[in-house]
């Protein structure tokens, strides 16, 4: 599917159809000193596998981008995650109600220093180029937090458990190629895809606490440590190809 997906870009790096590339004397394209602000279309294109602007992790993200000469642009990507989820379940037999609730927070921030270079090419809207990027994401702690209430005729009882597990980095030397397609001087449908090295270490020691409330009895609580660190790193090629939507301030024009 990659393999696919690369050919399918080389394919339409070189085979833009030619109505719409021919060459005129005033061009489309960023110049230099030129502002762009870049997103991605998420959601518009999810039938043929185009998702949101991410990182080399998959995150999303928001460009900026700075042209230092026609051909030469500098960009950073800045992203956030905050990430929210709760389960619940609920249950009634023979007159026992069981009612049980799990949430798990985490937060994330991301930035992406890189460049672009832009190749000269015979027309005002075609824009192909090459780049590179280093990412970098720091990981908030996890926080889990999971409630069991069980109801009968004798009362309630509650089983609660809380961790915090520590969080981490990623690093990624990302290489990037793509193409914008300008439609006018200010805005540019793109293409993109991104490959490269990544490594992370998420995690670490982390302590877990248990607290029994019976219907009657003595309140009980449980204290367990533990470790669970993902420590990876290798080659990457990302497993799709993404759609940006680009606007231009034309300093430069």
């Amino acid at each position: 599917m990659i393999i696919k997906k690369i050919r399918l870009l080389i394919i339409a790096l070189a085979f833009c159809p030619q109505a719409f590339l021919a060459q005129t004397e005033n061009t489309l394209k960023a110049e230099k000193g030129d502002f762009a602000v870049t997103f991605g279309l998420n959601g518009l294109l999810d039938n043929i596998g185009l998702t949101d602007f991410p990182l080399s992790q998959n995150n999303d993200i928001l460009f900026v981008k700075n042209y230092l000469e026609n051909d030469l642009a500098l960009r950073i990507a800045l992203g956030f995650e905050n990430t929210n989820v709760n389960l619940t379940t609920f249950s009634d037999v023979s007159d026992i109600q069981t009612n049980w609730d799990s949430t798990n927070k985490q937060s994330a921030f991301f930035i992406s220093p890189g460049i672009e270079k832009h190749f000269e090419y015979e027309s005002k809207r075609f824009d192909p180029y090459i780049g590179a990027a280093l990412s970098l994401g720091l990981i908030g702690n996890e926080d889990v937090v999971s409630k069991t209430e069980v109801k009968d005729t004798t009362g309630t009882a509650l089983i609660e458990t809380t961790a915090t597990i520590p969080g981490g980095t990623i690093f990624g030397i990302d290489l990037i190629t793509g193409f914008n397609f300008y439609i006018s001087k200010q805005i540019s449908l793109g293409l993109e895809y991104q490959f490269g090295y990544s490594t992370q270490s998420i995690g670490g020691d982390f302590e877990t606490v248990t607290v029994d409330r019976p219907v009657n009895g003595t309140e009980n609580i449980t204290r367990t440590v533990g470790s669970d660190v993902d420590k990876r790193s290798g080659v990457y090629f990302n497993n799709m190809v993404n759609i940006s939507f680009s606007y231009y301030f034309g300093l430069g024009k």
